[in-house]
């Protein structure tokens, strides 16, 4: 964040023009009068402020980053307006306190022994020898207050609630925890935390970690600072990748409240694989109905042989796949050993995924569905003559952008001779693809050839009537 001697952007005047109506600045200004702000802090990403304001009926959570000329305002009020009155009135207390308006200081630099003594503590969580060392450190290096907080909670986890001893240090954590509470601050709406046994356990959205950025740089101090000891949360989706690097900083990512699919299993081992190797996580906990297969995932990211096809049901149906998530499945065998295998894509799936699923044991498939992938010649000619296919009896290729190359290479193929349904619904396959169609003796064992959504003229329907009540149009 660039100190300015003078910039166009720090002008009343500015600030006016990106109002969304005549309305807003009055009552920006009136937020000022009226309301106010706490501490403006820089946010992660250096380029922008975040601060809680004390607005004119609740308080809320403002961030504005700046992008040029222009700014990425947030704040979680209910308002339509971009920007609304809360991100005017901040971007107008920043033109008028130019001071707040600072570059983020340079990372402190740790003591030595900090990186090696929190690893231990995060890798044996229920041991308290480890952080009673800690707070040694902690001790001599000016932060008593955290390391009271280590010792008196590791000793208090081991009495029972009703003894004199666990009433006394009750009573010494109390103000103990409201100072902490005071110097961590206001963490974004909807983040949660507590302290266990000196450490903080933080609960918080999947979505909060897309926008790390915009929160104050406070925030990520805490995971680099080790405060962080258990992450909570629920996967939805993919891992964002600004969390990526916070999960190397903290002990134990816990997304156990939900089950989670295989897609989503694997995708978490991979995006943990760096920060388990090398970085502070030492646990992931996952729901009780994934133990078992991420266990085994683990296994083979650690290099162990295993088939992890195995316990896996014939029936296997993947959705919306990237290129990513795609080669995960490969790589763990989920799509190996299949009865059936109906593989969605996001429509980057190409040539190189038809060449790499032909790598899988498909000794077992009876059934293809590729939906939404991108075909060339190539790839059909490379599919439809692979020995890996021999027992195949329906292949689905819908809305995979074939047009009439790949008709005619699936078509004089041996696999059309022994297909029961082919489908290439949603696909473009022009006059040549139907041309290609004619050319071939119906096979025997062909019960349907779906061709719905095909953009074919009158002409081409009636000259596909060979292929009789077989055809689907």
């Amino acid at each position: 964040m660039a100190n300015e001697k003078h910039d166009a952007v720090w002008t009343a005047k500015h600030v006016k023009s990106l109002s969304p109506d005549d309305a807003s600045i009055p009552a920006a200004r009136k937020v000022l009068t009226k309301g106010g702000f706490g501490t403006v802090e820089p946010t992660a990403d250096g380029r922008g402020w975040w601060v809680v304001c004390r607005g004119l009926t609740d308080t809320y959570q403002v961030s504005v980053q700046r992008d040029g000329d222009a700014f990425d305002c947030r704040c979680n009020c209910f308002s339509y307006k971009n920007p609304c009155k809360h991100a005017l009135a901040l971007l107008l207390h920043l033109v008028d306190h130019p001071e707040l308006r600072t570059e983020i200081e340079a990372p402190k630099t740790a003591a030595t022994d900090f990186e090696p003594l929190l690893r231990v503590v995060f890798a044996n969580p229920e041991e308290d020898t480890p952080r009673l060392v800690f707070a040694d450190y902690l001790e001599e290096n000016d932060q008593p207050d955290r390391a009271a907080l280590v010792r008196y909670q590791c000793v208090q986890s081991r009495l029972k609630p009703q003894t004199a001893r666990h009433k006394e240090l009750k009573a010494l954590l109390k103000p103990l925890v409201a100072k902490l509470d005071q110097q961590i601050g206001s963490l974004p709406d909807g983040m949660q935390y507590e302290f266990r046994r000196g450490f903080v356990r933080l609960a918080a959205h999947l979505n909060h970690f897309a926008e790390i950025g915009a929160f104050p740089v406070r925030l990520t101090d805490l995971f680099r600072d080790g405060w962080i000891e258990a992450l909570v949360t629920y996967i939805p989706f993919n891992l964002p990748g600004d969390m990526l690097p916070l999960l190397a900083q903290v002990g134990e990512l816990d997304v156990s409240s939900f089950s989670l699919n295989d897609e989503r299993l694997l995708g978490l081992a991979a995006d943990t694989a760096a920060a388990r190797a090398t970085g502070r996580l030492a646990r992931v906990n996952v729901h009780s109905s994934n133990r078992k297969a991420f266990a085994g995932v683990m296994r083979v990211q650690q290099g162990e042989s295993l088939d992890l096809s195995a316990d896996l049901a014939p029936v296997r149906a993947y959705n919306n796949l990237d290129a990513q998530t795609f080669h995960q499945l490969l790589q763990f065998g989920r799509l190996s050993g299949a009865r059936d295998l109906y593989l969605d894509s996001f429509g980057d799936l190409g040539a190189a995924e038809v060449t790499a699923l032909l790598t899988a044991d498909l000794s077992d498939l009876r059934h293809l569905r590729l939906r939404d992938w991108k075909f060339t010649r190539a790839a059909m000619e490379e599919l439809a003559n692979s020995p890996a296919l021999a027992k195949l009896s329906t292949l689905s290729l819908e809305s995979c952008r074939i047009q009439s190359p790949s008709v005619t290479a699936v078509v004089r193929s041996p696999l059309f001779a022994t297909l029961k349904t082919l489908v290439l619904s949603g696909n473009n396959i022009g006059k040549l693809g139907v041309a290609a169609l004619l050319k071939v003796d119906v096979p025997a064992k062909l019960n349907r050839l779906v061709l719905t959504d095909c953009r074919l003229d009158a002409a081409d329907r009636r000259r596909l009537k060979k292929f009789g009540t077989k055809l689907k149009l």
